[in-house]
C-alpha cells in the first residue's frame, strides 16, 4: 500500500467518509488546480503576441504579421498547453 492509499483509508475511516467521494473529490480539486495553471499559461502566452490560441499565431504566420524565427517555440509550447488544458477538461467533465 502507498502513503497516498494508506492516508485514504485513514482518512475515510477517521471520518467516515466514503472513499470514492474522497478520491473523486481529490482528483476534481487536483484537476482543477492544474486547469488554472495552464490556462494562466496560455494566457501569459497569447498575450506576448496578441492571440488567444495557437491557431491564432498561425494565422499571424500566413498573413505575414509574425516572424517564425523567433516564435515557433512560443508556438509550439502554446499549442502544447493548449492540448493539455483540453485533456484537463476532459477528465474533469469525465469526474462529474
Amino acid at each position: 500500500m502507498t502513503k497516498a492509499e494508506a492516508v485514504l483509508e485513514n482518512l475515510a475511516r477517521d471520518f467516515r467518509f466514503d472513499k470514492e467521494t474522497l478520491l473523486k473529490e481529490s482528483l476534481k480539486s487536483f484537476l482543477e488546480k492544474k486547469l488554472v495553471e495552464v490556462q494562466a499559461e496560455i494566457f501569459k502566452l497569447g498575450g506576448k503576441y496578441g492571440v488567444k490560441s495557437s491557431k491564432e499565431i498561425d494565422r499571424k504566420y500566413e498573413e505575414g504579421g509574425l516572424e517564425e524565427k523567433d516564435t515557433w517555440e512560443d508556438f509550439f509550447r502554446l499549442d502544447h498547453l493548449e492540448y493539455r488544458r483540453d485533456r484537463i477538461a476532459k477528465m474533469l467533465k469525465e469526474l462529474n
